[in-house]
């Protein structure tokens, strides 16, 4: 279960593409993700057959660093003052107001992926 600490491939090309150049514990071999058992930048050169797999922390502390995009979370949305489970996220930009949120998703690993990918997008624009 450790690849649930790890971002999916997609997001990882997403954002090796925005400029991500973090140290990564693992790689996307194809699909498979892989354990790095030396220094990642020996591989650079193979960027077509390996994708770099950044944990999910290194993402979001990215976001903040990087492009200044605070990413939270809530459990338990009240929806007409009654509590419904579920999640939602919000992303803030620093010295800005809130620019995402989303509807109640049902799984937070859901909530978290979607969060990324729209923080990723919102940077794109």
């Amino acid at each position: 279960m450790l690849e649930n600490y790890f971002c999916s491939k997609d997001i990882s090309k997403k954002v090796v593409e925005l400029g991500f150049k973090e140290q990564c514990l693992a790689y996307y071999k194809k699909k498979k993700l892989k354990p790095i058992d030396h220094d990642f930048d020996s591989f650079r050169g193979l960027s077509e057959l390996l994708t770099p797999a950044p944990l999910i922390d290194q993402i979001i502390e990215w976001l903040l660093k990087e492009h200044a995009m605070f990413i939270t979370f809530e459990d338990h949305t009240f929806v007409d003052g009654d509590m419904v489970p579920g999640y939602k996220y919000y992303i803030d930009v620093y010295g800005c107001t809130e620019i995402g949120r989303s509807k109640i998703i049902s799984k937070y690993s859901d909530c978290r992926d979607e969060a990324i990918l729209k923080a990723l997008e919102l940077i794109e624009k």
